[in-house]
């Protein structure tokens, strides 16, 4: 699968996740369970649309008060998949992942520091936004879960210094003390990724196969969540 086919897959699934009013969780264990299936197993391409929506099923089971069925599934796909297709590929991905839904994404890492940091509504909105954003990107497959957070959140904090108006002492002080302890990491830890995590939100969106990778900007462009993709989201300077 190659990286423009990827991106478009989770941005259909970033859709699909908004459309239903999903928790935000399950959108992070989606992306979890595709790209670990995808890893283990091989779907030609006109298939990788079946695996991306019943991973959506999966995890809807295991996350989901209210969850799709399979005729929600065919529906999704405009008719494309079986009722035998969408059972076969459920038991063939639970198979590849060995049924392990238990498992740390950037999205519990960065409630963590959300709520040591007692973070308002709209900061949260920022930082999920370039987290999100960030997920097309097949780089974020190299790197651990809370180094993705840890950037994701700093690189909010800059874009919310640069909103309100206000120039830190260095961008090292913005992860403070408690930060540092509650993550255990430092700044030098991640800032290569926080750096290129707000080089790739000044990237204009690409066509891909007819359509631009932009769920994640419509979703945030909502009131929803604060309208937070009208930001500008500077990029970080070289130099500390």
């Amino acid at each position: 699968m190659t990286a423009r086919i990827r991106a478009v897959l989770v941005d259909w699934v970033i859709e699909i996740h908004f459309k239903y009013h999903m928790q935000p969780m399950t959108l992070w264990m989606i992306i979890n369970v595709l790209d670990r299936f995808l890893a283990r197993s091989f779907m030609p391409r006109n298939r990788l649309q079946l695996a991306a929506i019943v991973s959506m099923l999966i995890v809807c089971k295991f996350e989901e008060v209210h969850t799709p069925d399979v005729r929600d599934c065919i529906y999704l796909t405009d008719n494309a998949y079986t009722r035998a297709d969408i059972v076969l590929t459920e038991a063939a991905i639970l198979a590849a992942i060995e049924y392990d839904l238990m498992v740390p994404t950037p999205y519990h890492f960065m409630l963590r520091l959300f709520r040591r940091m007692r973070a308002s509504d709209r900061f949260q909105s920022i930082c999920n936004y370039i987290a999100e954003r960030n997920l097309h990107e097949c780089d974020i497959l190299d790197l651990s879960p809370r180094v993705y957070a840890c950037a994701a959140v700093f690189a909010g904090l800059h874009t919310l210094y640069h909103y309100l108006g206000e120039t830190p002492t260095s961008l090292q002080s913005l992860w403070t003390d408690a930060l540092r302890e509650e993550s255990g990491l430092t700044c030098p830890d991640f800032l290569a990724q926080a750096k290129q995590m707000l080089v790739i939100m000044n990237v204009p969106l690409q066509p891909s196969t007819r359509r631009k990778v932009e769920a994640a900007m419509k979703k945030y462009s909502s009131a929803t969540h604060n309208g937070v993709a009208h930001l500008a989201y500077p990029v970080i300077p070289d130099t500390l």
